[in-house]
């Protein structure tokens, strides 16, 4: 990674758009070993989750984490983990955390929390990032009605920087959400019944069963449903899982199981790319009962 060659003008917070699965942890367990091929598709410098703070790259060296080449070069990308799968409970408690740290930082480079130095996604790139904190914070959903506007993002900026600061003053503040807003499932949008699509263009359904292997091994991934995404372990031949979740993206249908404490996607065989309920399916590579 490229060195900046001076301090970061500021942090970016964005919303990982990640399943309950997706700690800082399970991203410590994807990019620890990561290649220079699998940081240039896309890295913050941290993921937060819990009381845990994960930094992948250094402050002082450049990322690739708002698709715009004057953001990556001068802020510091901060990941809040869990945005599609956490409680509200949780994803808060997650933002709370990473307000901490981006207090930390800010205060580490002599920088005030203001509205050039706090940055959103948005302000960079055409994306819904960070929909769970914009839909939480101002009741505006960008995986549904679209870019936040201006004066939502600039609403959602406001509360951010309110909190960093009292963080930054040694308070701790209290979290506050919209009354727009009522649970997380609005952090996402019903497609063709029990189907729902999130922002990554993941369709997925919740369905209970046991999934065993056939004769072929599976490469299982963490972190999410792409061929992209760090291999876990590998499934193998007449191995099981019972799984709680099937869902259709990156030419595969997978599920989603967790085990020992983390969460894994299998690729169980390949779909045609077509939404539901008119996707066209491959053979299984096992058997469900």
């Amino acid at each position: 990674m490229d060195k900046r060659g001076y301090k970061p003008r500021g942090i970016v917070l964005h919303n990982d758009a990640g399943s309950a699965g997706a700690t800082a942890e399970a991203y410590h367990n994807g990019l620890v070993n990561a290649d220079y091929n699998r940081l240039e598709r896309g890295v913050a410098h941290a993921y937060i989750s819990g009381n845990t703070v994960y930094q992948a790259i250094p402050e002082g060296k450049v990322t690739w984490h708002v698709a715009n080449r004057a953001g990556n070069h001068d802020y510091y990308g901060i990941e809040i983990c869990q945005s599609v799968g956490a409680t509200d409970k949780q994803f808060l408690a997650n933002e709370q955390s990473a307000f901490q740290e981006s207090a930390r930082m800010l205060k580490k480079w002599g920088l005030p929390a203001n509205r050039n130095t706090v940055r959103l996604h948005v302000e960079f790139y055409n994306t819904a990032c960070p929909h769970r904190s914009m839909l939480l914070h101002t009741g505006y959903d960008p995986t549904t009605k679209g870019i936040a506007p201006e004066s939502m993002q600039l609403k959602l900026k406001d509360y951010f920087i309110k909190q960093i600061r009292a963080y930054m003053d040694g308070k701790v503040p209290v979290a506050t959400v919209s009354n727009k807003t009522s649970a997380s499932s609005n952090t996402v949008k019903p497609i063709a019944g029990a189907w729902r699509v999130n922002k990554y263009g993941t369709y997925y359904v919740k369905e209970s069963a046991t999934f065993v292997c056939g004769n072929e091994p599976i490469k299982v991934r963490t972190v999410g449903p792409f061929t992209t995404c760090p291999v876990g372990y590998m499934f193998q031949p007449g191995g099981w899982c019972e799984y709680d979740e099937v869902m259709l993206q990156d030419g595969h249908v997978w599920v989603g199981y967790d085990w020992q404490g983390q969460r894994y996607y299998l690729p169980i065989r390949k779909w045609n790319g077509v939404a539901p309920p008119n996707q066209g399916l491959g053979d299984l590579w096992g058997t469900i009962k």
